[in-house]
């Protein structure tokens, strides 16, 4: 982004007299127009300096990768992401959580506890399903490590919250 200080300024100049002329109609003290003016030159230093000391990556219209600049090329691994959809990954339904806490408690869960939440919560499979056709364990069991399951996520947002009692 290019800036010309001395168009830039003239323009300023000009909205700051249409302003003044506006504050005067409205009553305003002359003192007061000048506190106006101070805050509103204080921004264009600061968007003059930020346009000075800012790269831009891409410059506009161009998409050509030969005209990007050198930082875009020395970063490109920073600014990529691989994005894995969702029915590719497995437990990708975590990602998905918003509640942060929620989030966090999921992360901290076994592949195994993931895999009961995921049969039971997202494919809608019952614990008696799970438990006697995909995992060959009796009912009880699956029910016990769920509980666990609900347990540990329970004391990660008790933890959040800073009791100590858990």
């Amino acid at each position: 982004m290019n800036w010309n200080n001395g168009y830039k300024k003239k323009k300023f100049e000009q909205f700051e007299e249409k302003q003044a002329t506006e504050y005067r109609r409205a009553g305003m003290s002359e003192e007061d127009i000048k506190e106006m003016y101070k805050f509103d030159y204080d921004l264009f230093r600061r968007e003059r300096i930020f346009v000075a000391r800012t790269q831009t990556l891409i410059n506009e219209g161009e998409s050509d990768s030969e005209t990007r600049n050198a930082l875009y090329k020395n970063f490109i691994d920073a600014f990529s992401v691989q994005m894995i959809p969702f029915e590719q990954h497995r437990y990708g339904w975590i990602e998905q959580v918003e509640n942060q806490t929620l989030y966090e408690g999921l992360i901290a869960l076994t592949d195994e506890q993931k895999e009961i939440l995921t049969l039971i919560h997202i494919y809608g499979y019952s614990e008696l399903y799970v438990a006697n056709s995909i995992l060959n364990i009796p009912k009880s069991t699956l029910h016990n490590r769920l509980m666990r399951v609900y347990k540990k996520i329970a004391l990660h947002f008790l933890k959040e919250e800073g009791c100590t009692n858990a």
